[in-house]
């Protein structure tokens, strides 16, 4: 199957434990991980480095608990539907320094500076970290998507384009047994290696395209194999019924799993493709959550588009134009 970047950038707010805003010397190398965290995706890490982390280490800050204080970061979280930054990849993270310059492995690693003294890799690496499945695994197209984010930060950083020199484990580093199963199995990661510097990789949403149907312009239908906006907002229509956590632009098996199942729980023929039927469906599903209460049901399957990115993202300008076609909202996410 082929799995699309789906790169996605949302900054986490700095603090001095996660985030702290400083710059590395240099880019030198990359550094992957794996997050050991069963069943968290992209979105989970960015709220427990975003909020609940920096919580807890300013709470044990207040209570005199200095040894609880926890520094942890990385740069970009990868899950098996997209790649989400958490920090600009010029400043530093809390990745790959466990056990200081003694612990240190490479010594092309070794580093310090006036505002982080033996920093290490951390002032010159930028780190990628790979969701875990619920049963301990990392999911095939986590670690094709980490490929991919490999190859951009490759076309953006000549210097990262040496695959096999540039590109390390944190067990090559320091000797933590991460990303585990790349460990107990070095296979797996000579496998992501190749996959890096393998050209069947390297455009991925254009060999998807390549099975796009023209005919979701013509009347309003979608099934797997399409790619784009509208399938685009689909999933996240899914994705606020909580049928799926894809967002991305790619109608695959997980897009069609999810509207079987919301085709299933409301009675629907269960063929997995959407239709101006099944989108009424969906909003009259989703005005009942609370999100959005409109005054009229919508029989285009556009409107159901727009009702979807509104749902997502809370986008000023649309909403605007929904309440000029009549619709009445009540609470818009944040």
């Amino acid at each position: 199957m082929t799995v699309a970047l789906n790169y996605e950038v949302n900054h986490i707010r700095k603090h001095y434990t996660t985030r702290t805003g400083l710059k590395l010397l240099r880019l030198q190398a990359g550094m992957v991980h794996w997050t050991a965290n069963p069943g968290a995706d992209a979105d989970d890490h960015r709220k427990y480095f975003n909020d609940t982390l920096p919580a807890q280490n300013d709470r044990a800050k207040r209570e005199g608990r200095e040894d609880d204080i926890r520094y942890a970061s990385a740069n970009i979280f990868v899950d098996r539907y997209k790649a989400l930054e958490l920090i600009p990849v010029g400043e530093v993270c809390f990745q790959g320094n466990d056990g200081g310059t003694r612990a240190l492995k490479i010594p092309a690693l070794k580093a310090t500076a006036p505002y982080y003294e033996y920093g290490n890799a951390n002032l010159l690496c930028v780190s990628i970290e790979q969701c875990v499945e619920r049963d301990g695994t990392i999911h095939p197209d986590t670690i094709a998507r980490t490929a991919l984010v490999i190859k951009k930060l490759q076309r953006e950083h000549p210097q990262l384009r040496d695959t096999k020199n540039r590109w390390v484990r944190h067990f090559d580093v320091t000797g933590k047994n991460c990303p585990a199963p790349m460990v107990s199995n070095p296979r797996k990661w000579d496998e992501l290696l190749r996959l890096v510097d393998s050209k069947v990789v390297s455009s991925p949403v254009a060999a998807a395209k390549i099975v796009k149907s023209e005919k979701d312009s013509a009347d309003g239908k979608l099934e797997r194999g399409e790619v784009g906006p509208n399938v685009k907002l689909l999933n996240n229509m899914l994705h606020t019924l909580e049928y799926t956590r894809k967002t991305d632009e790619l109608f695959d098996q997980y897009t069609e799993a999810a509207l079987k199942a919301f085709q299933k729980d409301y009675g629907l023929k269960q063929d997995a493709i959407y239709t101006s039927e099944v989108g009424r469906v969906m909003i009259k599903a989703i005005q009942s959550k609370g999100s959005l209460q409109p005054s009229k049901v919508p029989d285009k399957s556009t409107d159901m588009y727009r009702l979807a990115k509104i749902i997502d993202t809370g986008n000023k300008s649309m909403i605007e134009s929904l309440l000029r076609d009549g619709y009445k909202i009540l609470e818009v996410p944040k």
